[in-house]
């Protein structure tokens, strides 16, 4: 098999089994081949240690990158499609390590479907409260959650209903490092271009009258002081932010600089979120819940949601790859401010997180496993 022939059949096989990433590992006698699938990294196979040179050089071809670079990490993009599987944009990470170049290819398929919050596991209340804060003028609404949560996603769809929503036409930009994917009625900016930064981007962007301005996450101390200006200043304000959980969102603010009566006066919203993995509906039961099971959702819970007696769970099947699992949905905790400080801190933020008994509602319903629950719960 050819080398271009090799990469075909990689994007394509892990495009079939649902892939977020593929990650090109050289090792000292092979190069390891893994996916990333609903958040778990498998192995799927590999290829001999000579084929890694001709493998890389193709990869960056395709990216437009430096094929005689071989010491300085390099980013790019481009478009995939093969057969009849639908196109896809490929983002590549090529860093050198020990053994030569490591490559990590992130999947994006091309969807013309909007999400909504409903489709990314969003309850009812919680997404009428969300859509009742983007439709105000002026304030900031932060998402936090670790890398993987989906709070790219989350924050996208936020933007698409903010687009879309005729009945108050506003002048929506951000500012992304990367731009993930075009997003309509949105002026995309790229940071990292040409050492545009956010902080950079985001004082360029308030000088171009606008109405809603998405970060797309909020890193540095410039950069988050900004973000609170704006919305001071009468901007809605949209960003993520490296948090466990809400409660941790003023701390997190203020270790970046923020005065944290600043915080609490222009925080009106704030969400955190977890991925949770569903049940293969290839190969899925209802099971009961044993007692030990029961006990830890009862810890979870704190008997403000009702447990479940039973839940789905999968067996394993070619579907899933063996593992009882197909797809992943959202698991959110939504608190609203009224931009009264008290003491520097809103009233909401030192609530305990609701997380945990949010994941045991997702059992209730039949979304997910207990023991996805639990991982949630318990991190």
């Amino acid at each position: 098999m050819d080398t271009v022939s090799l990469v075909t059949e990689l994007i394509s096989r892990a495009q079939e089994s649902g892939a977020s990433d593929i990650h090109i590992d050289p090792a000292a006698h092979a190069v390891e081949i893994r996916v990333r699938v609903d958040g778990a990294l498998r192995t799927s196979g590999s290829i001999p240690r000579e084929r890694h040179a001709a493998l890389i050089a193709h990869l960056k071809i395709l990216a437009s990158l430096r094929t005689d670079e071989h010491a300085a990490p390099q980013d790019g993009r481009f478009t995939f499609e093969a057969g009849t599987l639908p196109p896809l944009e490929v983002r590549i990470s090529v860093m050198p390590t020990y053994y030569g170049e490591n490559a990590v290819l992130r999947l994006f398929p091309f969807s013309t479907k909007a999400l909504t919050l409903a489709s990314l596991g969003m309850r009812r209340e919680h997404a009428r409260t969300v859509a009742d804060a983007i439709a105000r003028p002026h304030g900031l609404l932060l998402i936090a959650g670790p890398t993987g949560s989906g709070k790219t996603t989350t924050l996208y769809t936020l933007m698409e209903m903010l687009s879309a929503a005729a009945e108050r036409p506003r002048m929506l930009v951000s500012i992304e490092d990367p731009v993930e994917r075009p997003l309509a009625g949105v002026r995309q900016i790229s940071a990292g271009v040409r050492d545009l930064s956010f902080a950079r981007g985001l004082r360029a962007i308030l000088r171009q009258d606008p109405d809603v301005i998405m970060v797309g996450e909020i890193r540095d101390t410039e950069t988050a002081q900004l973000a609170v200006q704006a919305a001071l200043t009468g901007h809605l304000v949209l960003s993520t932010l490296h948090a466990l959980d809400i409660p941790a969102i003023v701390p997190r603010l203020t270790a970046l600089g923020v005065d944290p009566y600043l915080a609490a006066s222009t925080l009106r919203i704030a969400l955190s979120e977890r991925l949770v993995r569903t049940a293969c509906d290839g190969c899925s039961s209802v099971r009961e819940l044993t007692a030990a099971q029961l006990r830890s959702l009862s810890q979870l819970s704190e008997s403000q949601v009702p447990l479940p007696i039973a839940h789905r769970i999968g067996s394993g099947c070619g579907s899933c790859d063996g593992t009882g699992y197909r797809g992943r949905t959202g698991v959110f905790d939504v608190a609203v401010g009224d931009g009264r400080p008290s003491k520097g801190e809103l009233a909401f933020l030192e609530r305990p997180s609701r997380l945990p008994r949010e994941s045991v509602r997702k059992v209730a319903e039949g979304s997910t496993t207990c023991e996805e629950a639990l991982r949630i719960g318990y991190a």
